[in-house]
């Protein structure tokens, strides 16, 4: 029997602080760290009872109910964060679905949806092609894939598709096969999900990806949502086995969700910050020499630039932590947390500008 080995080659990812500050040899609370696509701004925690630290988590605690009314769709299951579902989705997808020969991606996006699938392409269960498309797929390759990975708005591009066109590409697709559609970073424009156009629930051939972590501020409590037909949420259940979500990662996801006051302020809040964010990156990046391209999302936004590398070593010399994108042609910047923060980053970009 031949093992194979598994790729050591994995997506790089924002927020390792730890190492940054180990690397430039500067204090952790001495950074302003923009890496990640996180609000700086975390849904105040509850106290937690003793009882959800000493029991066992269990699934009629009212979390489903809050997620329903929250997304607007019946049909859901809790994951430990929307990274879960998209390492288990390529064997469950498997299981209900004849053949997966094509896989269709987005050229430049969350590197964990095509890591995911090819490591099931590794299992040589069957031979699987890989196509990439930019920004939107055409006609031509829907009608030929087999799965369909869709980021909406796409992480890191910041570019966005309206809902009424993604779902058009349903009717593209071939009976057999499935839209896979990642909202992680929707709260901000919920306008942009296609959830409420399901409140009933989804039909067979998609699977809707939503993130706690992002627009609520709690990449740590590692919660997310996957919405998908009853029998594909009972296969994917069974990849990612039972207590998927801590008895306080369900407490707290709960309290958030059902709490539509906060959520309203804190949009508010990030639409001013991000608009504030998207005036600055266009002050000092918006006038120089050469190709420069800024898009922007309300939590994340991107410079598209020749020199990203220098920049993004030149500003962590200053204390400044960006996320260096995996195609090295961009920079992405998270929020400011405090207006000392912002400070920092205006001096910062104001004396690389020099």
């Amino acid at each position: 029997m031949t093992i194979k080995q598994p790729s050591n080659e994995l997506p790089h990812h924002g927020g390792k602080l730890i190492e940054f500050s180990l690397r430039y040899q500067r204090p952790i609370d001495q950074w302003v760290d923009l890496s990640t696509g996180v609000s700086p701004h975390h849904y105040p925690i509850p106290e937690i009872p003793a009882s959800v630290w000493n029991r066992l988590p269990e699934d009629d605690d009212g979390l489903i109910t809050a997620a329903q009314t929250y997304y607007q769709s019946n049909f859901l299951l809790p994951v430990a964060g929307s990274q879960a579902a998209i390492q288990a989705l390529p064997n469950a997808i498997s299981q209900t679905q004849s053949k997966i020969v094509q896989v269709l991606l987005p050229a430049t996006g969350y590197k964990e949806h095509q890591h995911a699938w090819q490591k099931y392409a590794e299992q040589d269960i069957q031979a699987v092609l890989f196509d990439f498309y930019q920004h939107k797929p055409t006609i031509e390759q829907l009608k030929t894939a087999d799965v369909v990975v869709v980021i909406n708005p796409n992480n890191p591009t910041a570019l966005s598709v309206p809902p009424s066109e993604v779902l058009t590409w349903l009717d593209h697709i071939h009976q057999d096969a499935t839209l896979i559609i990642d909202e992680a970073f929707v709260d901000c424009t919920p306008e942009l999900s296609v959830l409420p156009s399901f409140p009933t629930g989804v039909p067979d051939n998609l699977i809707v990806l939503r993130s706690v972590g992002k627009f609520f501020g709690l990449a740590g409590v590692r919660a997310g949502f996957c919405f998908a037909s009853s029998l594909r949420l009972q296969i994917i259940k069974q990849h990612l086995g039972p207590w998927t979500l801590s008895g306080p990662t369900r407490y707290v996801t709960t309290h958030a969700l059902l709490n539509s006051h906060w959520q309203k302020e804190n949009r508010q809040r990030l639409h001013e910050e991000a608009q504030r964010m998207n005036q600055l990156l266009q002050q000092h990046f918006g006038q120089m020499a050469g190709s420069v391209k800024i898009t922007s999302q309300i939590l994340f936004h991107r410079v598209e630039i020749s020199d990203s590398a220098s920049w993004h070593h030149q500003l962590a010399r200053l204390g400044i932590f960006t996320r260096h994108c995996d195609e090295n042609d961009a920079l992405r910047f998270g929020l400011p947390a405090n207006e000392s923060q912002w400070q920092a980053l205006t001096r910062a970009l104001e004396q690389l500008k020099e």
